[in-house]
């Protein structure tokens, strides 16, 4: 995989830093979104009385 990279053209390279760099972008956003509904779940939430 590595070797593509290494000794790929320069579309080639660039395809690969496009799709992992896209794939990182989408991993920290579905990262965000579940921090944010666990925080906003029912562990911060007030009980009923």
């Amino acid at each position: 995989m590595f070797d593509a990279l290494i000794n790929g053209t320069d579309l080639e390279k660039g395809i690969f830093v496009t799709v992992f760099g896209m794939l990182g972008v989408f991993a920290v956003l579905i990262l965000f979104y579940l921090i944010i509904r666990i925080f906003s779940g029912s562990l911060f939430r007030k009980k009923a009385e």
